[in-house]
């Protein structure tokens, strides 16, 4: 047996008797009563709420079961009804009857109707305009602005002709349940569309989610936000005292949830994933998700949500609570096989260790004479710790419960003055690029190295920068340190929506730990979004532990190696705008005069004001705003502004700055620019520049660059000793020009 893991063996007992201590008082209670209130708000839908008011009844013995339907009015035979589906009685149940759950009680709400929202291509079907601004999504225009949308389920009214329905809004669902207490909230929702694709009879149960999704809550959706459910007709009707037949449709998603609960059944034991006789909610979900006909085809995407934090993935909670009463209730997380609360890189070492062992005739798990190891590897409990464990493992990686399950293992490290000698980082930690050479689209790579690291058996890591800045594209994953290894374990590791990238590699039996330094991951990133003119675009690369660890490297004993941090930067510059004193002229707002213009143009200019003596010469500028009509306001306070000056001979560029202020423009006024020459007592006006209507609707603030191209020379000629003072321009050569001109358009 290799000394590695010698140590892995001797940790494992321990590290699993003080993740069921410290987890003792995190997990979600065991139940106490178990309550539930089923909505059937349409009467072609009465099938899966009857068949899960059967289950709940029969098998499962609920305690309290309230059945509300929109049958109760038709006077069909349905002794399982409680009372009408309205939405007066929907209320009352939510909230005044679920008043006597507890915090230790499991309630579920099932509801099976119609529902409305705003669909894929931004129409309103049966939702409403969102006034208090707690819808996330706003993708509706409402003829001034983007919007959200509330969704709604829809209880039908009958007898009316044509039928009439009420409106059960998501904002108030989430006032009523906000007032009831439990240990676990179960919601789910099966809706469909209409045969008309027309009809606003549709479905956006997705929806729900950002309004009911809390802490120990369950949200069960048949489909998302934007996009319609459906219901599978079948082979059933009922006829109400009307005579009416109301052929009856089951759900595309809860068809097989349900079925997957039916004790014993061929669906129940194939959603059994760790066949341990108890099918969990998560279970269940990943059954009906996977047997979904809809969904196979594309139509409809069920979701599940259970927790609100955006760093972890969602299912743990769902690992952990079933119908059953409280002593059947599941105590572990199935893929957490360290017990702390979640699936992530420890697992994954402990998992790669324990590759390839089998169960023996004394319920021992052994490899080639090395063990015994956890009965934990073996997740699907069929007595192997083999391939299939790993895929339970990589679906559920990156789960867990958001509640703090104690302090962090970390094996001891080398400091060096106050950071630890081993490094995690990003590299190179500046990436800075300029508009006028990377234009938006261009790529750039970042490497993620851990420097000086000893015994590494296993990384996770998460990567965060701000969304919308740039986007990851593309990931390289180095595998070259361990011969043999397990991962990647996150198979859709980029996030561009959130700015996030997580990813996790660890090594497998027969791998020894990595000692020296290497890089574990090249990331490439595209430039998505461009600066304002003369602005810069910025965002940290921040390197970050996953939830339930202080670290991000992992040894040979699941402990996390102590490191430091080191992280990186982005910068996306537009250098300060220019604005070019050019040699050709254009007429604006009935001025015609030299183009102050973008760019330099070939057209050469000179001019020279001369006086008697020998002086200092000056030049400067004056800036004022014109409109269509001629009239100009000046910004410059009446006398030239950034001056320069020479009192010996000599030419070429000279710089002067002024600080323009904040000037509020029309989109066709223009800046017209003049620019003065003193050669003894006066200012001399020796050339006009304006700009194009400048479609803006401000100068903003900033501190203008004043670059002239100036000459003085004192000399004689046939009037005398003259000082000459010439202003050259329009050429790169007599390259004068404006820096950080700004506007806002």
């Amino acid at each position: 047996m290799t000394k590695a893991l010698c140590l892995l063996l001797g940790v494992l007992l321990m590290s699993s008797l003080w993740a069921n201590i410290a987890l003792a008082s995190t997990f979600p209670p065991q139940i106490h009563k178990r309550w539930a209130v089923i909505i059937c708000g349409w009467l072609g839908f009465m099938y899966d709420p009857d068949t899960i008011y059967d289950l709940l009844t029969t098998q499962f013995h609920f305690d309290e079961v309230m059945y509300l339907s929109t049958s109760f009015a038709t006077n069909i035979s349905n002794p399982r009804v409680s009372d009408m589906a309205n939405k007066e009685n929907v209320r009352w149940a939510l909230s005044s009857w679920l008043s006597r759950s507890d915090g230790d009680d499991l309630v579920f709400v099932y509801v099976s109707s119609h529902g409305g929202g705003c669909n894929s291509t931004g129409q309103l079907c049966g939702g409403r305009v969102d006034t208090d601004g707690d819808e996330p999504l706003k993708d509706y225009w409402d003829g001034t602005k983007w919007v959200g949308v509330d969704e709604s389920i829809f209880l039908q009214k009958y007898p009316s002709d044509p039928p009439d329905f009420e409106y059960y809004w998501d904002d108030e669902m989430k006032e009523d349940l906000s007032t009831i207490s439990f240990g676990r909230l179960v919601v789910m929702f099966q809706s469909c569309k209409t045969e008309n694709s027309t009809s606003e009879l549709s479905c956006f149960s997705g929806g729900f989610i950002s309004d009911l999704q809390g802490v120990n809550r369950i949200i069960l959706t048949c489909t998302t936000e934007k996009d319609p459910g459906f219901g599978k007709p079948i082979d059933l009707v009922y006829v109400d005292a009307y005579g009416v037949p109301w052929w009856q449709a089951t759900g595309g998603f809860s068809n097989p949830f349900f079925k997957s609960l039916v004790w014993l059944s061929q669906e129940f034991q194939n959603a059994d994933i760790n066949n341990d006789f108890i099918v969990t909610i998560k279970e269940a979900f990943e059954y009906a998700y996977s047997h979904d006909i809809y969904r196979q085809v594309g139509w409809e995407t069920p979701l599940l949500e259970d927790t609100v934090d955006p760093s972890l993935y969602e299912g743990a909670l769902a690992w952990l609570t079933s119908f059953d009463k409280s002593e059947d209730q599941p105590t572990r997380i199935p893929p957490d096989i360290n017990d702390d609360g979640y699936v992530n890189i420890k697992d994954a070492v402990i998992f790669g260790y324990a590759f390839g062992a089998q169960i023996d005739p004394h319920g021992e798990y052994w490899r080639d004479g090395e063990g015994p190891f956890d009965s934990n590897n073996d997740i699907n409990d069929d007595g192997y710790i083999n391939i299939k464990d790993a895929v339970i493992l990589g679906v559920n990686f990156g789960i867990g419960l958001a509640e703090d399950t104690g302090s962090s293992s970390v094996s001891p490290s080398t400091k060096l003055g106050s950071d630890y000698l081993t490094v995690l980082k990003v590299q190179p930690a500046e990436n800075i690029f300029y508009t006028n050479q990377t234009g938006v689209g261009g790529t750039f790579t970042v490497s993620i190295i851990a420097e000086n690291v000893s015994d590494l058996c296993g990384w996770e890591f998460i990567l965060e920068w701000n969304p919308g800045v740039i986007n990851c594209t593309g990931e390289t994953i180095n595998y070259a340190f361990w011969p043999y290894y397990l991962g990647p374990w996150l198979s859709n590791p980029m996030n561009n929506a959130e700015g996030r990238y997580h990813q996790s590699l660890s090594a497998n039996y027969p791998s020894e730990p990595f000692d020296g330094t290497a890089w574990l991951v090249n990331l490439t990133f595209q430039i998505v979004q461009a600066p304002p003119e003369g602005e810069t675009v910025s965002t940290d690369l921040t390197i970050s532990p996953t939830l339930g660890q202080s670290y991000c490297l992992i040894d040979t004993n699941t402990s996390e190696i102590a490191h430091t941090f080191s992280h990186g930067t982005y910068e996306y510059i537009s250098p300060p705008p220019k604005r070019y004193m050019r040699g050709d002229t254009q007429t604006v707002n009935s001025l015609t005069a030299y183009n102050l213009g973008k760019n330099q143009s070939s057209t050469e200019k000179l001019e020279s004001v001369e006086a008697h003596g020998s002086n200092m010469a000056y030049w400067g500028v004056r800036v004022w705003k014109r409109n269509t009509e001629g009239v100009e306001t000046e910004i410059t306070s009446g006398t030239p502004v950034a001056q320069v000056s020479r009192s010996r001979n000599g030419y070429g560029i000279q710089t002067a700055a002024w600080d323009c202020p904040n000037t509020t423009l029309a989109l066709t006024d223009s800046i017209v620019i003049r620019v003065y020459c003193k050669n003894g007592r006066s200012w001399i006006l020796i050339a006009t520049f304006t700009t194009e209507q400048l479609n803006a609707t401000a100068l903003k603030p900033a501190t203008w660059t004043l670059n002239y191209w100036t000459q003085r020379n004192y000399a004689w000629t046939e009037e005398g000793w003259m000082t000459i003072a010439d202003y050259g321009w329009g050429t790169t050569a007599y390259n004068s020009h404006i820096q950080n001109f700004k506007i806002q358009q």
